[in-house]
């Protein structure tokens, strides 16, 4: 699915990805700290990593295998080496691997930078990935997402100024990005037939940048709306 947005987003990150870690990880290290500790105790046989670039460590995982897919060549390139842990450079949209391929997918942080142009085509493009991950996923796999998740008036408000704010930054070569609220996200899950079956609240740190396009600036948690959640899905029996 074209999209002017993803485009720059694209550049935007593979010019990035030097300063990525250095400055965007380093500054949220106790975000990743949390949810490593959390997934890793949910993750076990084969598991497929989605837009993982390099923040996650999968080195106390019980997965037989961890395959981690990214759309940045650059940000594939700067995953630790770890045994049992391969890369592929792939669209999350469009999976490379057979049907019922994986117990676990993973998508840590990655929803919000699946914003296109307008929040109708967002959704679309969502569901056709959530779709994706659905289908490569075994009969009792589990699906995990962690991002961070807007109170609904908030999303809702974002949806009616996406369309021109997604124009002006994408004018001055910078990505629009999108915070779904979990009511809204569980409805997307329906969609694709994967039922919610768990929500967990992450703490962030004591300080935290508004914007990953500021990542100098910060501001305390307890004035950011969103908070990070772990959502967790299986495949809903027909």
């Amino acid at each position: 699915m074209s999209s002017r947005n993803q485009a720059v987003s694209m550049d935007y990150f593979d010019a990035l990805s030097d300063e990525y870690v250095r400055t965007i990880v380093e500054s949220q290290k106790q975000i990743y700290r949390n949810v490593n500790p959390a997934l890793t105790r949910r993750v076990s046989g084969s598991v497929l990593c989605l837009g993982s670039g390099p923040v996650l460590n999968f080195a106390d995982t019980h997965a037989g295998r961890v395959v981690c897919l990214d759309l940045s060549l650059n940000m594939l390139q700067r995953l630790p080496r770890r045994e049992r842990v391969s890369a592929v450079c792939a669209d999350a949209q469009r999976l490379p691997f057979e049907d019922a391929s994986f117990d676990f997918v993973v998508v840590p942080f990655l929803i919000h930078h699946m914003a296109m142009d307008t929040p109708a085509e967002t959704d679309r493009a969502v569901g056709l990935m959530l779709r994706d991950a659905r289908r490569v996923l075994r009969r009792h796999g589990r699906l995990l997402v962690v991002d961070l998740f807007l109170p609904d008036a908030l999303e809702n408000l974002l949806r009616s100024l996406y369309t021109p704010a997604a124009l002006l930054l994408n004018r001055t070569g910078r990505p629009m990005m999108h915070f779904y609220s979990v009511s809204n996200f569980r409805e997307l899950l329906r969609g694709v037939e994967l039922g919610l079956e768990f929500d967990q609240r992450v703490g962030m740190n004591e300080k935290i940048m508004p914007t990953l396009l500021l990542p100098w600036f910060k501001v305390p948690a307890s004035w950011h709306p969103a908070r990070f959640h772990i959502i967790e899905a299986a495949k809903i029996a027909p």
